[in-house]
């Protein structure tokens, strides 16, 4: 269908949002009447159908090449999963990859309308992918969460002037569809939510913390979603339809459980990330996890297990190049601190989360964290081994209920990841001076060398250690282009940019950051590619006049008697109460390993 046909037929204009009925509450028309089924599961050759009824017996799939040729048929198991509330769902099998089909489901004589859905491309064929990702829901009350795919699908089918089925191949969600896992949430809220795309477009969810209230074991989850025959090149799950993981044309996707962390898991991840290397017919990954790998919203209510344990497996191979996280209602963007590795926040629209709460922490691995009702856009391209991420808002709950919606898929945010190209020539560091220099000093990089591959600077690195090995720096400082963090108040509450107008290529050692004596000092550049450069030469200076004199720690003598108590001497300290003293086991980094002791410093 060409792109004016399309606009012609569904009255779409090129006139933005508002002109589609969506800037304002009152004009919001919602979802068809009648049954709206629900896709999922998308493979090759099958896909997976399913719809709720109040009481009825039987349901029936019909389906074929055309909407006046719905010649196959099969009948879709019924779970009844409390009274007036009945579970149905079929697999359609024996199709044909990256083909469109039409059908329609029946329970009886009631019948819903005709749609279509387009099956997944054949495994390792390099197809282009775009997957729609919609974060939080957990609403029953409000209809948030389908103003919002609304607003998506109209957005979307304006950009490629296509229906949604041609334009996006599938929805990722990351956690948190429901408030609790009970039917009723699960019908009322989700399905009946996600009822403008589900019939057309596949949705593929990961397990949030809200699924598992009211079922402990997820076995209602089970029931519900059709994930346990999904695997990465024969790596299968030990948890079934809780985590899993499938390739869709040359993409592999990985979904965890951040609710059942633990080694069983773990291992999977392993096994999972030793057959995406090896695996020619991959070329990219995507990983999904409900608690994020970092938040700077609610400080540490993140996956502590998937950031520490699962993220280094992950970053082993550059395919993995995103990971999608939730939990938090808002968008998040930032790349880890020592891998080319993107990762966000897809926050949806759940219970409100602004500014102000007390518990919110700067982090220099997050690079913009903005309180919008957003949603984000994938484009992969697995031949030329590219990702493309856009993220679009719409709303803001801060903003008075009339123009709460008034964002008409405003672009918030933009990013990539270009397999192949080479990282940034190797940073420069300026010479800090000599002789010894006094404090505030500014340490500076030169010229960024990254136009060989028409990136961009996007961050910069400077540290600052008592000895060469930079083991533990008393300086290490990571800053990015852009800092998006908290907001400007009424009345628009748009996001805060707090390194605006700052040249990161500079960094100012505050005057009492640094005690006299020798220092060593070392800077690289990241570009937009999310690539480092190799660290710069390291730079040895001096400082003076600090008025910190270098903390000292000794033993007593150097060689002890067996059993003798080992004396330890210490000097300078900085003087706080909750100074202290610690030993640590060889090629353990202090603040990264605990103590075999320690004690406060009287």
């Amino acid at each position: 269908m060409t792109r004016s046909r399309f606009l012609q037929l569904t009255g779409l204009t090129s006139l933005g949002l508002a002109s589609r009925g969506l800037s304002s509450p009152e004009d919001y028309k919602g979802i068809p009447v009648g049954i709206r089924p629900y896709l999922q599961t998308p493979r090759p050759d099958s896909i997976w159908v399913s719809w709720f009824s109040d009481n009825a017996p039987l349901g029936r799939v019909e389906w074929g090449d055309s909407p006046e040729s719905l010649t196959q048929g099969a009948d879709a198991a019924l779970d009844i999963l409390e009274p007036g509330c009945h579970y149905h769902s079929v697999q359609i099998t024996g199709l044909r990859p990256d083909t469109f089909y039409h059908y329609r489901v029946r329970n009886g004589d009631n019948l819903s309308e005709v749609f279509r859905f387009r099956t997944a491309p054949p495994m390792g064929s390099g197809a282009r992918l775009r997957v729609l990702v919609v974060g939080d829901n957990q609403i029953l009350s409000e209809n948030r969460y389908e103003r919002l795919i609304a607003c998506a699908k109209a957005k979307i089918e304006t950009l490629y002037g296509l229906p949604m089925e041609e334009a996006v191949n599938f929805i990722l969600m990351p956690g948190d569809m429901v408030d609790a896992g009970t039917p009723r949430f699960y019908r009322h809220l989700h399905f009946k939510q996600c009822g403008l795309v589900s019939p057309t477009v596949p949705i593929m969810t990961t397990v949030g913390n809200h699924e598992a209230l009211g079922d402990t074991n997820l076995g209602l989850y089970s029931k519900i979603f059709n994930y346990s025959d999904l695997n990465f090149s024969g790596v299968t799950s030990p948890g079934g339809d809780k985590y899993y993981s499938y390739q869709f044309g040359s993409v592999a996707f990985l979904h965890t459980c951040s609710e059942l962390p633990g080694q069983e898991q773990q291992m999977w991840v392993r096994r999972f990330v030793d057959a995406l290397k090896s695996d020619e017919s991959t070329q990219l990954c995507i990983s999904v996890t409900h608690r994020p790998y970092q938040s700077e919203f609610v400080t540490g209510d993140i996956s502590g297990w998937f950031r520490n344990s699962v993220m280094p497996i992950l970053a082993e191979t550059e395919k993995h190049v995103l990971n999608v996280g939730a939990h938090h209602h808002l968008y998040a963007r930032g790349q880890t601190r020592h891998w080319p590795v993107y990762h966000i926040i897809s926050g949806g629209t759940a219970w409100d989360h602004y500014w102000g709460g007390g518990k919110d922490k700067e982090r220099d691995d997050v690079q913009k964290t903005i309180t919008n009702w957003a949603w984000q856009l994938i484009e992969l391209d697995p031949a030329a081994r590219t990702m493309e991420v856009s993220c679009y808002a719409e709303a803001n709950v801060r903003l008075p209920e009339v123009k709460r919606w008034s964002y008409d898929s405003r672009l918030i945010d933009s990013f990539h990841r270009r397999l192949g190209l080479p990282p940034p020539g190797r940073a420069v560091l300026v010479h800090p001076g000599s002789p010894p220099v006094t404090l505030p000093h500014t340490l500076a990089t030169g010229g960024f060398q990254g136009m060989a591959s028409g990136e961009n600077l996007n961050s910069t690195w400077f540290q600052v250690s008592i000895n060469t090995r930079f083991t533990v720096p008393a300086i290490d400082h990571i800053r990015d282009v852009e800092n998006l963090y908290g907001d400007t108040g009424a009345p628009l509450y748009e996001p805060l940019d707090l390194h605006a107008g700052l040249d990161i290529t500079r960094y100012e050692i505050p005057a009492d950051a640094l005690s006299d004596g020798a220092w060593f000092a070392r800077a690289r550049h990241r570009d937009t590619n999310a690539q480092w450069s190799d660290w710069s030469d390291t730079v040895r200076f001096e400082i003076t006049g600090s008025g910190r004199p270098r903390p000292v720690l000794s033993v007593a003598k150097n060689v002890f008697g067996p059993g003798e108590a080992i004396s330890l001497i210490f000097a300078n300290a900085p003087g706080s109460n909750t100074d202290c003293v610690g030993i640590y086991r060889k090629n353990e980094i202090p603040g990264r390993a605990q103590p075999a002791a320690w004690a406060y410093l009287n």
